[in-house]
């Protein structure tokens, strides 16, 4: 009987039917107040809960500036953070993100305000303290860089990031084995690290050691990890090694290898290279990578003369 009711509706059914609508809405109101009130008893309140906790309101905060920053609105995703750091004081990652703002704005004295700001009210934030070293090796601050970096490895002595920073500060001052020493445990923890594997390269040729660089640099000129940067400076460098080890046709063909150059090359890079190929032969070459090195610096002595000595 049910069944044919539903399939051949009497004239009078539009009208129950609309009484039942009516009937379910308000006995789903009725169920909304009673949920309220039971949550009110209760001491519960799921919108205020949602809307009034710190945690949740700066996390929704940043994201609204993290689309900001994505849009170009800067000043204003550094308004959203603030407000986040307003609703939840104690969130780090918010200080860090504002740093970060303010560092790329060029407020490098505001970037660490916060970045203190951060370390002070959580003590074993490793990464707002390499960020702070971060940001102090860039503007040569050296003595707080210190401080950062020592902080930050007393936190994890094995991090690799402040290891990084640790070498980095040590070849600032000159202090090449200690650097070597630092790049060797960065590589005991992450042996594919690039960075360690070419600044540890580097220093080996600095220090009079190409034959322990050469094999270093061979290996990243044909890493994947590395970008392109990092395998045309491995390159380059592997043409500085092949030249200290007399080998010049190889010291001419590997900064070759690298195409267009990626970094700042420097005039003497550019003579070095002249030099290689004007020993294996190749006097055009010798000529072209001359003439480099006198646009980069005019008064280049041996490039002067090596012009002369390929003119004549």
């Amino acid at each position: 009987i049910e069944k044919r009711a539903f399939m051949f509706p009497s004239p009078y059914c539009g009208v129950r039917r609309r009484q039942f609508h009516s009937m379910n809405r308000w006995s789903g109101m009725r169920h909304i107040f009673l949920i309220a009130a039971c949550c009110a008893l209760s001491g519960c309140s799921w919108l205020d809960k949602v809307r009034g906790h710190p945690s949740l309101e700066a996390q929704s905060l940043m994201e609204q500036a993290q689309r900001a920053e994505v849009e170009g609105n800067v000043e204003q995703a550094g308004s959203l953070l603030r407000q986040a750091i307003e609703a939840n004081s104690k969130d780090v990652e918010a200080r860090r993100e504002l740093a970060r703002l303010l560092l790329d704005q060029g407020a490098v004295d505001a970037a660490v305000d916060q970045l203190r700001l951060a370390v002070r009210q959580s003590p074993d934030d490793i990464d707002s303290y390499t960020q702070l070293a971060r940001i102090q090796l860039d503007h040569t601050r050296f003595r707080g860089a210190e401080h950062d970096i020592t902080s930050a490895l007393a936190i994890d002595s094995e991090h690799v990031e402040s290891l990084l920073l640790k070498a980095e500060l040590a070849e600032q001052h000159g202090r090449d084995a200690l650097a070597m020493e630092t790049y060797y445990r960065v590589l005991s923890r992450e042996p594919e690290s690039v960075v360690a594997r070419l600044r540890l390269a580097e220093l080996q040729i600095a220090t009079g050691h190409p034959d322990r660089a050469a094999p270093l640099l061979r290996a990243l000129s044909e890493c994947t990890a590395a970008n392109g940067e990092q395998r045309a400076a491995a390159l380059w460098s592997l043409g500085i090694v092949y030249g200290q080890l007399g080998r010049w046709r190889d010291a001419a063909t590997a900064p070759a290898a690298a195409g267009p150059p990626r970094r700042a090359i420097t005039a003497d890079d550019w003579y070095r290279l002249a030099y290689a190929r004007y020993t294996a032969g190749d006097f055009n070459g010798a000529w072209s990578d001359a003439d480099r090195a006198l646009q980069l610096r005019p008064a280049h002595s041996l490039a002067v003369a090596m012009h002369s000595s390929l003119r004549s």
